[in-house]
């Protein structure tokens, strides 16, 4: 059964819907070969961490087609959660992180030998995330403190 990650992934933002989780504790990625003869799978992780995955076998006269991504509902970017991070200055805030939409995806995938074998929609729920902001002691989360001007000459 396949689970898309709970977030839209970076390298997928254009081709949302397409993605595979796979997680020790039990969210793994599960498929089985139903041709007649043995496949190869090979996976090779490059050298910025991004796994890349083949497929190779003896053709069977199968095609498989899918549509381009249908975004059913975007969610927008929630507004900044402010946390409170005691390393850092009393007055510091730092750049807020990467806030991420949701979206309910929708991609039709259909099987063909000559005829319609399987046709299915799979369904990707991505849950929006807030931008988050760490700020010192002294700062009062949801306000910006005002500039200092720099001493005159």
């Amino acid at each position: 059964m396949r689970r898309n990650h709970s977030l839209v992934i970076d390298s997928l933002v254009t081709w949302p819907g397409t993605d595979v989780a796979v997680a020790t504790d039990g969210a793994d990625f599960r498929w089985a070969n139903d041709y007649a003869q043995p496949v190869l799978l090979t996976l090779t992780l490059d050298a910025h961490g991004i796994l890349h995955t083949a497929v190779y076998g003896v053709p069977d006269g199968r095609s498989v087609q899918i549509t381009t991504p249908q975004v059913l509902l975007a969610k927008t970017t929630p507004v900044p959660v402010w946390r409170l991070a005691p390393a850092l200055a009393p007055l510091a805030i730092n750049e807020p992180t990467d806030a991420r939409p949701g979206m309910q995806v929708a991609i039709r995938r259909t099987v063909r030998n000559g005829e319609t074998l399987t046709s299915e929609t799979i369904r990707s729920v991505y849950n929006p995330m807030p931008p988050v902001i760490l700020h010192g002691a002294q700062v009062t989360p949801g306000v910006l403190p005002t500039p200092v001007p720099a001493p005159g000459p």
